[in-house]
Parts: structure tokens; sequence; C-alpha cells
């Protein structure tokens, strides 16, 4: 059966997509800022904690700076949103 799509062809369709979707993902991520979402933290790494928000969208927020309290991987924590990427959401610990 030989009805494959060539892969330039696959290729440049892909790209539409891309280019039709990426602001609209954008438009929905910056649409958090501002808001503080409960983050269930997954991992730290380099000073960066890492998380999911409710809708399952990564948060990137710096480690407490004046606590001793380093280890909150696999808790839930508040989080400002201060900016909406294409792909994560940027954020500060409250």
């Amino acid at each position: 059966m030989n009805n494959r799509v060539p892969d330039n062809v696959a290729k440049a369709r892909f790209d539409r997509l891309i280019d039709i979707i990426n602001p609209i993902i954008l438009e929905v991520s910056k649409s958090n800022e501002g808001k503080t979402l409960d983050i269930l933290v997954e991992r730290f790494e380099n000073g960066i904690y890492t998380g999911r928000a409710g809708n399952n969208l990564p948060v990137h927020f710096k480690a407490f700076e004046n606590n001793n309290e380093t280890n909150i991987i696999g808790r839930i924590v508040p989080v400002k949103i201060t900016e909406g990427k294409t792909f994560y959401l940027k954020g500060e610990i409250i």
C-alpha cells in the first residue's frame, strides 16, 4: 500500500498547524498571569522548582529565599503566575 504522504508534505502541514496553534496556546497561558494557582511540585533543579497546575501546564518557580524548607517535592503549593509562555508558566511561590 503506497498511500503514504510524502515527508516534505507532512512537514509543511505540521509547520502550518504549529503556526496556528502556538499563538492560541500562548494566549491561554497568558490568561493565567496574575492568578494564584495550586501547583503540585514535581522536581527541583538548579534552584528552580517545576510542577504542574490543575490544567496540567508546567510551572517553573524559584526556591524559597528566606526559608529553610527546600524539599517541597510532592506537595501542593500556591504560586502566583507572573508570566505565561507558549509551553509553560513562570511564577513566584507565595
